[in-house]
């Protein structure tokens, strides 16, 4: 009898290290699904902020400049493409605004685009008939 209960007993304790192996043993992935999404920031970038309107030639834009503050631009000529190079951090966003008058009641429209290191990244259209063809659009790094 006390050697069935040695076998259990022996066989209970390497039933035990084996779980606690196999679950332990497992838990580091160097797989990039579990990689840590800030790494590589700070990062320098290349952003590129385009407007445009089929209606207008001039509008007003709003973006984010070189520090990560905000550049006003008061009845722009359009076509408008401005090129900002900097550093940025995880989880930064960086915004762009293009509004464009209705004029004599005809239809406008704009058109804001962003890039990033060239690739563009977020572009919306907007039209109003009346007040103006107003947008805005974001974007988050780390979060692609």
């Amino acid at each position: 009898m006390k050697t069935g209960n040695f076998q259990l007993r022996f066989m209970s304790i390497l039933m035990l290290i084996f779980t606690s192996v196999f679950f332990t043993g497992c838990s580091k992935d160097d797989g990039p699904s579990l990689q840590d999404p800030r790494n590589g920031y700070p990062k320098a970038v290349t952003i590129r902020y385009e407007v445009s309107s089929t209606s207008n030639q001039r509008g007003d834009i709003k973006y984010t400049n070189e520090t990560g503050g905000s550049t006003d631009i008061a009845d722009a000529v359009l076509p408008f493409s401005k090129e900002v190079k900097r550093t940025v951090e995880f989880g930064e966003i960086i915004t762009l605004l293009g509004d464009v008058r209705v004029i004599n009641n005809q239809a406008a429209n704009v058109t804001v685009k962003m890039f990033v290191n060239g690739k563009l990244i977020e572009e919306e259209t907007s039209e109003a008939t009346s007040g103006s063809a107003l947008l805005t659009i974001g974007y988050q790094f780390g979060h692609d």
